[in-house]
């Protein structure tokens, strides 16, 4: 009797596995992809993974490792350097696209592809809003003092906006004088002839401003992870430096856009750090119609994610993937899609120049006139939802004599 039960128990287990293993692994590969039937290219290699959950956990155990570069790694290996491989992430059938080439062709395919972040990553980001922001207009809460704070803000770009439309009036004959931002926000009509409010202009100014806040600040830190990390460099950039001090008339207060320019080595070692620590390891793009990406297909509808951090750490691309090394930029002739911090194509970051530009003049004055210990030096890095040190690179800050 007791060895009959056994027997069952067994068998019960064992059909179980293989309902598990053979059912329901191949669940998501029956439904998103023998439906769509006969094609006229084939779908990349990949695995779709589990039901609801596909390639997620395999994504997390990379990127809450110390190696989250392994995710593609392990995709290259098992599959081949194609450039393509389908998944399902985020709740979607989706493909990776992970090489300079493909990433291109993406990025700058408006008429094939759609912005297409996951419902639930946009959701995430609203309830992410909605927590921060308490929207209680009384003195001492952060929602009153923003408030003051754009008050100020509207004042002072008001007086701004004021002068120009003056200088403008002035200068009516000088067509070919230089315009700047502001001058084609003043300028810009629209199919009615309409013009913007002046509101209108200093709301999207006071957007442009705030709007690369965060990942000038992200740039900023993990540029001077690198400089501790590395002597030599901060060595040689602080050399640099005071050389365009030295050069520097008496008169003269504070940077100017022509220091700025002769900074050559600083501009590598910036663009070491975004290729390095890529702020988002992907942007989603969504199939507008079928589409054939190095001879296979991405149906309509997919998510489409484009593996940025995936070029950026790609040994082919970059030897030596895992070094910082400023050097690697000397006569460097990128190909196309090999670097894209900001993204590319039409929907590139409009505020990449001004990200670089703040990180430039921080990275100036802290290699000029401070150094820092870090207390816990290797600390882990936290990968998602952007890379960070655990300790937030806690740090003793000494001024430089």
């Amino acid at each position: 009797m007791e060895i009959e039960l056994l027997r069952l128990i067994l068998s019960v287990l064992l059909g179980g596995y293989v309902f598990v293993f053979g059912f329901l692994r191949r669940f998501n590969e029956w439904y998103y992809v023998r439906r769509l039937g006969k094609t006229q290219y084939p779908l990349p290699p990949g695995d779709m993974g589990w039901p609801y959950l596909g390639g997620l956990p395999t994504f997390l155990k990379a990127f809450k490792s110390d190696d989250p570069d392994s995710y593609i790694y392990n995709l290259v290996s098992k599959y081949g350097r194609t450039g393509v491989y389908k998944t399902y992430m985020f709740g979607k059938p989706s493909v990776i696209v992970c090489t300079p080439e493909t990433c291109r062709k993406v990025l700058t395919n408006d008429d094939q592809f759609k912005l297409g972040y996951p419902k639930a990553t946009t959701i995430l980001t609203d309830l992410n809003a909605g927590i921060k922001s308490q929207a209680i207009n009384l003195p001492g809460f952060v929602f009153h003092r923003a408030l003051k704070a754009r008050k100020k803000l509207v004042k002072i770009f008001q007086s701004v906006l004021d002068k120009k439309r003056a200088t403008m009036k002035d200068n009516t004959n000088q067509t070919d004088a230089k315009k700047d931002m502001m001058d084609l926000l003043m300028g810009v009509k629209d199919e009615d002839g309409r013009q913007l409010e002046d509101l209108d202009i200093i709301d999207l100014l006071i957007v442009f401003m705030l709007a690369g806040h965060e990942s000038s600040a992200h740039g900023a830190l993990w540029s001077v992870i690198y400089l501790s990390e590395n002597p030599e460099v901060f060595k040689k950039a602080k050399e640099e430096q005071e050389e365009i001090m030295k050069g520097r008339p008496s008169t003269q207060k504070g940077l100017n856009l022509k220091e700025i320019r002769q900074m050559e080595y600083l501009s590598k070692v910036i663009d070491e750090m975004l290729r390095r620590t890529s702020i988002s390891f992907s942007v989603f793009r969504e199939a507008k119609e079928d589409v054939n990406i190095n001879g296979y297909l991405v149906p309509k509808g997919w998510k489409v994610l484009v593996w940025n951090r995936g070029v950026h750490m790609d040994p082919e691309t970059y030897a030596n993937p895992k070094e910082f090394d400023p050097s690697r930029w000397d006569n460097h002739k990128p190909r196309a899609g090999s670097f894209l911090p900001f993204g590319a194509g039409s929907r590139i970051c409009p505020g990449s120049d001004l990200a670089k530009l703040e990180i430039a003049i921080f990275l100036h004055h802290y290699i000029l006139n401070y150094n820092v210990e870090r207390l816990n030096p290797g600390c882990p890095v936290k990968y998602l939802p952007v890379a960070r040190p655990t300790d937030m690179c806690l740090a003793k800050i000494i001024k430089v004599t």
